[in-house]
């Protein structure tokens, strides 16, 4: 696969350590899902796979602002949160590093 998109309402952890695997070395993936702490849970197990590189987690709440003459302000009928992006791209385990440090 070239790429990999998972949304979902669930915990995603399991289904992304189960799609990984067939992700090319260098693709990209993206995990959305509207709570943090599901894809804080993914970004360790992640991390401690190693089998991925430049993770980042980013919240995808924007702003929407009114803009009228002489005066712009926040939108007043806002949502409180859009939910949250867990990103990066997969690479190969490096044994050598691994074996180093042990």
């Amino acid at each position: 696969m070239d790429g990999l998109v998972v949304a979902s309402k669930f915990h995603p952890t399991k289904i992304v350590l189960r799609l990984l695997p067939f992700l090319a070395t260098s693709r990209p993936f993206a995990v959305f899902c509207p709570y943090k702490e599901p894809l804080i849970d993914c970004y360790m197990k992640l991390k401690e796979s190693g089998t991925c590189l430049m993770l980042r987690l980013s919240e995808t709440w924007c702003r929407t602002l009114q803009v009228l003459p002489n005066r712009t302000h926040p939108m007043n009928n806002m949502s409180g949160t859009g939910g949250f992006i867990l990103n990066g791209i997969t690479s190969q385990p490096n044994q050598n590093y691994s074996n180093n440090f042990s």
